[in-house]
C-alpha cells in the first residue's frame, strides 16, 4: 500500500508540473478571452476509459467487468467485477523517461519487463505494470483473487498490448 501511496504522490507531482507549464504558456498568449482563462486545460488528449473496452477487459480477466470508473482527473479508469472484489486500474499520463526512472526508482521490487514499451517493470508487490512508451507512463495495476503473480503479470501484459496498440504510439 506505501508504494501505491508513493506511486500516487509521484504521478501527482508530475501532473502538477506538467499543469504549471502548461498555465505559463497560456497567460503569455494574449487572444484568450476571459472566459477561457480560468478553465484549466485537460491533462490528457486522450478519453483513458476509451482505450480499451469493457468488453476487452471482461475477456482479458476471465469475468464479467462493469463500465469503468473514472478518477484522477480523468488520467484513470477503475474496472471492477461485478463483485467489487477484483479489479483492474489504467492510468496515462505525458511523460519523461526521467519522470518514468524517477517513478520506478520508488518501487523496491521493480523487475523489468522485456518486450513492451521503451521501458517496462512489474511490481508483484503493487501488481503493478508500469511502462514508458516515448511519450506516456502507462500503469495497469490489476488484482484478481486467487491468481498468482505470474497469472497477473501475464493479464496486465495483454491489457497493455490493447492500450499501446489504441495509443498508436511506437514500441521500438
Amino acid at each position: 500500500m506505501k508504494r501505491q501511496f508513493a506511486f500516487v504522490l509521484a504521478l501527482l507531482a508530475a501532473l502538477a508540473v506538467l499543469g504549471g507549464c502548461k498555465a505559463e504558456k497560456r497567460e503569455e498568449t494574449s487572444d484568450e478571452t476571459p472566459s477561457t482563462i480560468g478553465t484549466a486545460p485537460p491533462l490528457l488528449d486522450i478519453e483513458v476509459d476509451k482505450l480499451i473496452t469493457v468488453e476487452q477487459v471482461s475477456e482479458v480477466l476471465g469475468f464479467v467487468v462493469r463500465p469503468p470508473h473514472l478518477a484522477d482527473e480523468n488520467t484513470t479508469a477503475r474496472y471492477y467485477s461485478e463483485d467489487s472484489l477484483s479489479y483492474l486500474e489504467i492510468s496515462v499520463q505525458e511523460a519523461t523517461r526521467g519522470m518514468f526512472d524517477e517513478t520506478v526508482s520508488l518501487y523496491e521490487d521493480a523487475a523489468d519487463v522485456d518486450d513492451i514499451g521503451l521501458a517496462a517493470i512489474w511490481s508483484a508487490e503493487q501488481m503493478q505494470l508500469l511502462i514508458f512508451n516515448g511519450e506516456y507512463m502507462i500503469s495497469i495495476t490489476v488484482f484478481i483473487e486467487d491468481k498468482n503473480n505470474e497469472d497477473l503479470l501475464e493479464n496486465a501484459r495483454a491489457v497493455a498490448g490493447i492500450v499501446l496498440d489504441k495509443l498508436g504510439v511506437s514500441d521500438e
